[in-house]
């Protein structure tokens, strides 16, 4: 009982404080120096480009490093029959096709498991 009088207390209290003065309460009021580091939109931008070009590349080298056929292949269409967005998401990653899989299948299982066995088989 003496926790939540006081709990009321400290409720009654800020809520008759001025707002600026709640507020300088909770978070005091500093002002705000200039960094020496300080970077200009083209830096930002030639960073951002640089990060693109770096996210191809690493798309690239795992499309170049998936699976073409093979035993590999057989089994994930085996997989796919059970489960088909296990065995897309074994054989292709964690892309698009494997959510259009998921979500196929996860509505109506016979479109996921169609859908899956054409990305496994003809891609």
């Amino acid at each position: 009982m003496r926790n939540f009088i006081k709990f009321c207390l400290v409720l009654f209290c800020l809520a008759t404080l001025p707002m600026q003065q709640l507020s300088a309460a909770i978070m005091p009021i500093q002002p705000i120096e200039p960094t020496s580091q300080t970077f200009k939109s083209s830096e930002a931008y030639n960073i951002s480009q640089q990060l693109k070009q770096h996210r191809k590349d690493v798309r690239k080298a795992l499309k170049q490093a998936r699976p073409q056929g093979g035993n590999n292949q057989v089994l994930c269409a085996v997989i796919a029959i059970f489960i088909p967005f296990l065995g897309v998401g074994l054989w292709s990653g964690i892309n698009a096709d494997f959510w259009i899989t998921l979500l196929l299948t996860f509505l109506f299982f016979i479109p996921g498991l169609i859908y899956g066995l054409y990305v496994i088989l003809a891609k």
